[in-house]
């Protein structure tokens, strides 16, 4: 497995990606999903990121886009802060340890790029997978609280944040 920038040539499998009901019950993603969803987001992504503030990789395995995996600064953080990491993988490629790998491989990629400490996340409690894929990449849960984000029926669900620091 590998991950790469991603591009326009991921737009329909990040489409049905993010179209996937089992996906949109466990993340931010607007439900439904807008049509066009994927090829307007890749086509935002690409023209700001040379910014450098925000990267969006596609997970790849055996030449198939599998998921995505971002990272980005948070706006009031300087360049030696904690950013964000959100992640989606193919619940066809669920429980494969895939998320775990995408994980690790962007840390890498952190690590020798970004002058930063490290990333703080969250997910919902219910979303075992990602929880566990986090914490097998030294990700500590360090605060438990209700969801407050954009997304109406996720509103007071028990979720846990998580953070890792750089050593």
């Amino acid at each position: 497995m590998h991950i790469r920038l991603i591009t326009l040539d991921d737009a329909v499998a990040l489409q049905k990606i993010a179209s996937d009901p089992r996906v949109l019950a466990l993340t931010n993603l607007p439900n439904p999903y807008p049509e066009n969803g994927a090829i307007e987001f890749i086509q935002h992504t690409i023209n700001n990121q040379s910014q450098n503030n925000k990267f969006i990789f596609a997970g790849i395995q055996k030449e198939q886009f599998i998921g995505l995996i971002s990272i980005k600064a948070n706006q009031s953080t300087t360049i030696d802060s904690y950013w964000s990491i959100d992640y989606i993988v193919s619940p066809n490629h669920w429980n494969k340890g895939l998320a775990t790998t995408m994980i690790s491989l962007v840390l890498d990629f952190s690590r020798k790029n970004l002058n930063i400490i490290g990333f703080r996340t969250y997910c919902l409690a219910n979303n075992k997978g990602s929880c566990r894929a986090l914490q097998k990449n030294d990700f500590v849960m360090d605060q438990v609280g209700l969801y407050q984000g954009p997304k109406a029926e996720h509103i007071g669900k028990k979720i846990f944040y998580f953070k890792k620091t750089f050593q």
